[in-house]
């Protein structure tokens, strides 16, 4: 369950979450994992993410050296 991707899009649902659309990295030409996260604690302007590279494993997702989130099984994170 791991993931290796470039975030290229964050949508703001009507229920109170947010889901992160998630491009390959680098020369990929599929993002290593799902091709999106949806977020159960969205904070504002997490738009500015865009264009980041994330990366994790079943227990965690890293942005850089940094954790950005816990991991709630295959689709849903929780940010820290």
């Amino acid at each position: 369950m791991s993931i290796d991707a470039i975030i290229q899009d964050v949508r703001y649902l009507p229920d109170g979450t947010a889901e992160l659309d998630l491009g390959p990295a680098n020369d990929k030409r599929a993002p290593a994992g799902q091709p999106c996260l949806k977020v159960l604690n969205p904070v504002p302007h997490l738009d500015a993410l865009v264009g980041s590279h994330i990366w994790g494993g079943s227990s965690e997702i890293m942005l850089g050296t940094k954790k950005l989130a816990e991991r709630i099984g295959y689709t849903q994170i929780r940010l820290c």
